[in-house]
């Protein structure tokens, strides 16, 4: 479905401007946009991260839980929908009831984003990665979410193994990323907070651990892929079981936020 510009909502009171500017970037290249009531759902998660004063934090926001057909909506970033259009060689599977998910080989999307030179609002000292994962079973081989590796060594990955899930994927130049938790708790909300002196990870809206930051040097020179871990690479670091995300974002650090950030994204709020 496909509409004009300045679209009015079914609460008659209209958009905010941001997601309202998601919608024109859509009409403008003829990408399907929601129903009303689909929009209603993100306008609100919108105008509640503004409220939360977290949404002029982020670089990146993506949200794939949609409606049937919406496989490109999805791709836009909805913090800056004139950047950062998502592209794939092999696109993930579009999962409506749950978001993008991929069991093949050589399946991802590529954000176009590049740590070292695009950040804004992220920083060294100061950033959050806020994502949520589906269908991870308890028994799985490595299994690619995101990251920016800009070597082919698998030593800096987003992985999945039989005891644990580490998150890296060199964004920040570091291993400090690194996020372990027992098997059971997965697929989950999860929300990596790192600023100068600490790294604090959060789930479904608790803080789950704090470990020490270990971030030395800048951002990584590697472009962020999502389901994949190093675009460069003729494999893309894509292998691995069933994995999913339902949403995926960067910014500054909001680690205080998490909570109401957990429930607006969860429809809690």
């Amino acid at each position: 479905m496909i509409i004009p510009f300045g679209f009015i909502g079914s609460s008659g009171g209209g958009y905010t401007e941001e997601y309202q500017a998601v919608l024109d970037y859509a009409v403008t290249n003829l990408i399907d946009i929601p129903s009303v009531p689909q929009s209603d759902i993100n306008n609100a998660i919108v105008a509640n991260l503004i409220t939360e004063e977290v949404w002029d934090k982020l670089d990146l926001f993506y949200m794939f839980k949609q409606e049937t057909g919406l496989n490109d909506f999805i791709k836009i970033n909805w913090r800056d929908p004139d950047n950062y259009y998502l592209t794939s060689p092999l696109e993930p599977t579009y999962d409506t009831a749950n978001g993008l998910s991929s069991n093949v080989s050589g399946k991802h999307m590529r954000t176009g984003f590049t740590p070292s030179t695009d950040v804004v609002f992220t920083s060294i000292t100061s950033s959050s990665v806020i994502f949520k994962v589906f269908g991870m079973a308890d028994a799985y081989a490595q299994s690619f979410l995101w990251g920016a590796d800009d070597v082919t060594a698998a030593n800096d990955f987003i992985g999945g193994r039989t005891s644990e899930l580490v998150i890296t994927g060199k964004v920040f130049g570091s291993a400090e990323s690194n996020l372990d938790f027992a098997l059971g708790e997965q697929n989950s909300h999860w929300h990596i907070s790192d600023l100068t002196t600490v790294s604090e990870r959060y789930r479904n809206g608790v803080l789950w651990d704090t470990k020490v930051n270990q971030t030395s040097g800048g951002f990584t020179a590697a472009e962020i892929g999502l389901l994949c871990i190093n675009i460069t690479n003729s494999n893309y670091f894509t292998s691995g079981g069933f994995r999913g995300l339902e949403y995926w974002a960067m910014g500054s650090s909001v680690g205080d936020k998490d909570l109401e950030i957990y429930q607006i994204l969860n429809g809690l709020y």
